[in-house]
């Protein structure tokens, strides 16, 4: 599984692990539109590989109190 940002990894796991949690620090962002990814793979039992991409669109809006992103339909 990895997390993207633009198309740049932020992390990446390579374990069985279903559940994760990531802190995401919108100050390394630019303030405006980003896309957060979310990029899995995996095995199926025939042994095929399958993978999927989930994108959201969203806005940076840093000021010196809080950071924070916002998802856009």
């Amino acid at each position: 599984m990895a997390l993207l940002v633009d198309g740049v990894d932020i992390i990446e796991f390579h374990d069985t692990t279903q559940m994760r949690t990531v802190n995401l620090d919108t100050r390394t962002l630019a303030n405006g539109p980003h896309l957060l990814q979310f990029h899995g793979h995996a095995l199926a039992r025939s042994g095929k590989q399958l993978a999927g991409q989930v994108e959201i669109p969203i806005v940076v809006q840093n000021d010196s109190q809080v950071c924070t992103w916002v998802c856009t339909p």
